[in-house]
């Protein structure tokens, strides 16, 4: 009876509609015959090209680092703070095995002329980083490279240059999952923070790391225990401590299938060390921070503080579809204490969710629908929806072109107008019970 008068809803709500008318990543290492000539520096920065040229050999190619601040194969920028400009060149050679390098030139009086050849680990640049990490007015480079269909198997160096000419030695190499340099513990001074994977008794563990100069060394300032169990790094945002004023770091990890972690590090200034507070020793995990879909966190309220969703199941599939139904608590972690700022249903795949707090009915029911080239969840009241499947509304989701092709009822709330157009009707349960176009946009919201 539940499933016969739920599809009955959808249909009556998709004809109101009148629905039934009818990133690729991009991989850095183009190939090429010849060298690779980035528009936006050939004809600034024209010399600095030939001069590039005319030392390699015709089986060279640029090499694009895929993340960070500088996304170009030409990097220019005064590093050793003298008021010349220095060039950073990465490419690979063929005759090299395609082993991703890096040339650094240095501009004499608008003549560019070479330093030095400094060959990486892998065939591509996941970043690269500059920062002057001892405080000496002379920037050191922090360059990650990468491996060709691994992921979170990187490799970062550090270079360091001399006092007197732009000249680097490679001072220290690890492995990474994920390397980033930023002022971690609040000195003023910025640090390296990386996440790598060791084996202990055949059992792999996963550390947090922050190198840090003293005096003239690079060393390990502290390190703190992650989940082993992921997949890979997928996003890294980072805020400042309300207690401390320090950085904390915020990284959403895979784990098997769709499911998701956040992982929450910062410096402890009293006891000197870096935490982990989600981290739980005993079961060598974090599932504080569990969700079984991939929802990445993100300041959901607008509170300039980010919050991490948390999920439990909320139905599981039954009679009316056959998907387990998810309640998402977006959750603020100060140390291991957990405060709920706001429960919700997520819907991962059209990118938005269903605001419980502001929809103020308890325990309401959800149903999924799916579609040639639509989508529809419909909200019901627990009572009605018991008594004879009633529904307050229903949230579609259908292509742009459609929609635009299409004449709509004007009672329709328009939640998103991107690809798809995510719109909201109103059934009259709902409107009974108060909802109306101003209460729906605070209830169904696109995700931030």
């Amino acid at each position: 009876m539940k499933l016969k008068a739920a599809v009955s809803i959808v249909i009556t709500a998709l004809a109101s509609l009148l629905l039934f008318s009818s990133c690729d990543s991009i991989d850095f290492f183009r190939s090429a015959e010849s060298l690779l000539m980035p528009p936006l520096y050939f004809s600034e920065y024209e010399d600095l090209i030939d001069a590039f040229n005319s030392s390699v050999g015709s089986t060279v190619t640029l090499c694009n680092p895929k993340d960070g601040d500088y996304l170009s194969a030409i990097t220019v920028s005064d590093i050793d703070g003298d008021g010349e400009e220095e060039g950073i060149v990465f490419y690979r050679d063929a005759l090299e095995g395609n082993t991703a390098s890096f040339s650094v030139f240095k501009n004499y009086k608008g003549n560019w002329k070479k330093c030095g050849d400094y060959r990486g680990y892998g065939d591509g640049v996941d970043s690269m980083l500059i920062s002057d990490l001892d405080g000496d007015n002379m920037a050191e480079l922090v360059v990650i490279w990468s491996f060709s269909g691994i992921s979170n198997a990187d490799i970062f160096s550090v270079y360091r240059s001399g006092t007197s000419a732009v000249r680097y030695t490679e001072i220290s190499k690890e492995s990474c999952d994920i390397a980033k340099v930023f002022d971690i513990d609040g000195d003023g001074e910025e640090e390296i923070f990386y996440i790598t994977s060791e084996m202990e008794n055949d059992v792999v563990k996963k550390f947090a790391r922050i190198m840090k100069f003293t005096g003239q060394n690079l060393e390990i300032l502290g390190e703190t225990k992650v989940d082993p169990n992921v997949g890979g790094y997928v996003s890294f945002k980072r805020e400042k401590d309300n207690i401390s004023g320090n950085t904390k770091v915020y990284l959403d990890a895979t784990k098997s299938g769709d499911m998701m972690i956040t992982e929450v590090l910062y410096w402890n200034d009293y006891l000197q060390v870096l935490l982990a507070p989600l981290f739980d020793e005993e079961s060598n995990s974090n599932t504080a921070s569990l969700r079984y879909e991939p929802i990445p966190c993100s300041d959901i309220n607008g509170d300039g503080r980010i919050e991490i969703p948390v999920q439990t199941v909320y139905k599981k599939s039954g009679e009316d579809d056959n998907q387990d139904v998810y309640l998402t608590e977006w959750t603020d972690f100060e140390g291991n204490k957990k405060t709920d700022i706001i429960k919700s249903l997520v819907n991962v795949s059209e990118d938005y969710y269903i605001d419980l707090d502001e929809l103020k009915i308890k325990d309401p029911g959800l149903s999924k629908y799916v579609g040639t080239d639509w989508t529809a969840w419909i909200i019901y009241d627990p009572v009605a929806y018991e008594k004879t499947g009633n529904a307050l509304f229903t949230v579609l989701k259908i292509p742009r072109d459609r929609w635009e092709s299409e004449n709509h009822s004007k009672d329709i709330i328009i939640i998103s107008r991107l690809d798809s157009i995510i719109c909201v009707s109103i059934n009259r349960d709902g409107v009974e019970t108060g909802l109306d176009g101003e209460t729906i946009k605070n209830i169904v919201k696109k995700l931030p």
